[in-house]
């Protein structure tokens, strides 16, 4: 946090759990930890970004000072996309 050239973090919480030997990206020491990292980046005036998995995170991270987030993978976007437009498709064709 104290290295000016860098001005945004950004917590990969999957990653970080693999780091932390935690199951998941939402076990609680990665929560903590990740809240930590938060925290100190918002003492210092640094913005975080991070993965979110679930939106209904989003009001607790904002809280915590975080302003950048990825909601859906590269990958798992244009698949949920697609899903939805199949969904459409069979809903308005009455299949």
């Amino acid at each position: 946090m104290a290295i000016d050239e860098i001005d945004c973090f950004f917590i990969g919480r999957a990653d970080f759990a693999v780091a932390l030997g935690a199951a998941s990206a939402v076990a609680p020491e990665v929560i903590d930890a990740s809240a930590r990292i938060c925290e100190s980046a918002s003492r210092r005036g640094k913005a975080v970004g991070m993965f979110v998995p679930d939106l209904a995170e989003i009001s607790h991270w904002n809280q915590l000072g975080v302003s950048l987030y990825l909601l859906e993978s590269d990958q798992v976007f244009p698949l949920n996309g697609a899903s939805r437009l199949k969904q459409s498709v069979h809903q308005a064709s009455g299949l």
